[in-house]
C-alpha cells in the first residue's frame, strides 16, 4: 500500500495528523482495536473471523467499524454480544450447542423471533417423521449426517365410501399419485440444480486469488447468495407440499 492508502486507512480509524506517528505502546486499549482491525483490513482477504470486535470501542470508532464491514466484499463471521452489530450487519445466525449446528437467515432479532417460534411448536408425534426442513447441511444438501433427505412416500389413497363406483375411484386415486409424484419430482430437481449450481460457485470463491482473478466477483457472490435463498425457499415449498399431500 501506498502511504496515502496507509493514512486513509488510519484515518478511517479515526488516527489522523500526528496521531499516525504514535507508538503502539502508548496506545490505549480502544486505538490498539482499531489499530488491530486496520491491519486486518488491510491485508486482502475474503473472509473475516471476528472475535467481540467492538470491545473497548466507543460509538464513533463503532460505527467506523460497521461502515468498514459493511463494505467488505467477503463473508464476515463474527462473535459478538453486541445486539446493535449483530441487527445491522449479519445476514445468518448459526447456532451451536448441544453437538448441533442450526442455521437460521435473518439478524439477530429475526433469529429470535424464529427462535421463539420454534420452541412454541408442538412436540413431534410418534408417528414417523416426514421430510422436513435440512437445519444444516452442505453446499450439496445433504444432512448433518451426511445423508440426503429421504423422500416421503405418497400415501394410500382412502377408500371409496359406500354407493361409490370403485373403478372410477380407483383411477383418481392413481392419478393423484402420479400427479403428487411428478411435482415432488420437480421441486427435488430445481433443488438439486441449484445446489449443484451454489456449490460450483462456492469452490470457485474458495480460491485465495478470487477477487484478483475474477473483476465479476461482487456479482458471483450476491448470486450465490441468491442462490441460497432460492434453494431455501425451494425446500420450504418441499415441506408444505408434503404436509398437504399428507393431510
Amino acid at each position: 500500500m501506498s502511504s496515502r492508502e496507509i493514512r486513509s486507512l488510519l484515518g478511517a480509524m479515526l488516527f489522523s495528523g500526528d496521531e499516525v506517528e504514535k507508538k503502539v505502546a502508548v496506545l490505549s486499549g480502544g486505538e490498539r482495536a482499531r489499530l488491530a482491525l486496520a491491519k486486518v483490513l488491510a491485508r486482502p482477504s475474503n473472509c473475516l473471523l471476528l472475535d467481540e470486535p467492538t470491545n473497548n470501542l466507543d460509538i464513533v470508532a463503532k460505527d467506523t467499524l460497521l461502515d468498514a464491514l459493511r463494505r467488505f466484499p467477503g463473508t464476515v463471521i463474527i462473535v459478538s454480544h453486541d445486539r446493535f452489530i449483530l441487527n445491522e450487519l449479519v445476514t445468518e445466525v448459526l447456532e451451536v450447542g448441544q453437538g448441533h449446528a442450526i442455521r437460521y437467515l435473518g439478524n439477530y432479532d429475526e433469529y429470535l423471533e424464529k427462535k421463539a417460534q420454534t420452541d412454541a411448536a408442538p412436540a413431534p408425534s410418534s408417528q414417523p417423521a416426514r421430510s422436513g426442513p435440512v437445519h444444516l447441511r452442505d453446499t450439496h444438501g445433504n444432512n448433518g449426517n451426511g445423508s440426503r433427505p429421504k423422500k416421503a412416500e405418497p400415501r394410500q389413497a382412502a377408500q371409496p365410501a359406500h354407493g361409490g363406483h370403485p373403478a372410477n375411484d380407483d383411477r383418481d386415486a392413481l392419478r393423484r399419485r402420479e400427479r403428487v409424484a411428478r411435482q415432488r419430482t420437480q421441486i427435488e430437481a430445481g433443488i438439486e440444480q441449484k445446489e449443484n449450481e451454489r456449490a460450483a460457485l462456492a469452490s470457485e470463491m474458495n480460491d485465495p486469488n478470487f477477487y484478483l482473478a475474477r473483476k465479476d466477483a461482487n456479482d458471483l457472490i450476491a448470486r450465490y447468495e441468491r442462490l441460497g435463498r432460492e434453494i431455501e425457499k425451494l425446500y420450504a415449498e418441499l415441506v408444505k407440499f408434503d404436509e398437504a399431500a399428507s393431510a
